[in-house]
């Protein structure tokens, strides 16, 4: 016997699989009901483009006032304000991976920033983090070089200091 022909052979009607058969037919038409009027505007609204320009402004009026731009401190001199990759500061004598990822952590991750740095605050900040043997009395001076990409100065520089 098939299984459509509403027969068990006792002579009864299979009126189960004719229920899950509509059942089945009735969720794939909701669905279908469901996705339509989700891709259509409710209540008749229509979608009305926005002119390109519009957009970008309002894009440029949030973002402006979600994250208002920093004042640029003008003395400071432009290269310092441009935002950098940071450089290997380890190529400065006296700088080991410790010391170069402690003065990342304090926002000197460039050689223009370190040059910038005067030696009292490199000493005092060094000193309060418990590097008590770092001389960096010529640091600004070497990184002024290797910010200048003057490296064969800054090799004699080195040797210079160290030959005393």
């Amino acid at each position: 016997m098939s299984c459509c022909s509403g027969d068990k052979g006792n002579g009864k009607k299979n009126t189960g699989d004719l229920f899950w058969l509509i059942a089945l037919l009735a969720g794939i038409a909701a669905m279908f009901i469901f996705f339509k009027r989700r891709r259509e505007p409710a209540n008749g609204d229509r979608i009305v483009p926005i002119h390109p320009e519009v957009v970008s402004s309002l894009r440029n009026d949030v973002a402006t006032h979600m994250h208002p731009q920093p004042e640029v401190n003008h003395e400071i001199p432009l290269a310092v304000n441009v935002i950098s990759k940071a450089d290997d500061l380890t190529r400065i004598d006296g700088i080991g991976p410790k010391i170069a990822a402690f003065l990342s952590e304090q926002k000197i991750s460039t050689f223009a920033q370190l040059a910038e740095t005067p030696v009292e605050s490199l000493s005092e900040i060094l000193h309060n983090a418990g590097f008590r043997l770092a001389r960096p009395a010529s640091w600004p001076e070497q990184a002024r070089l290797a910010a200048s990409e003057k490296w064969d100065e800054l090799t004699e520089f080195i040797k210079k200091t160290k030959a005393g």
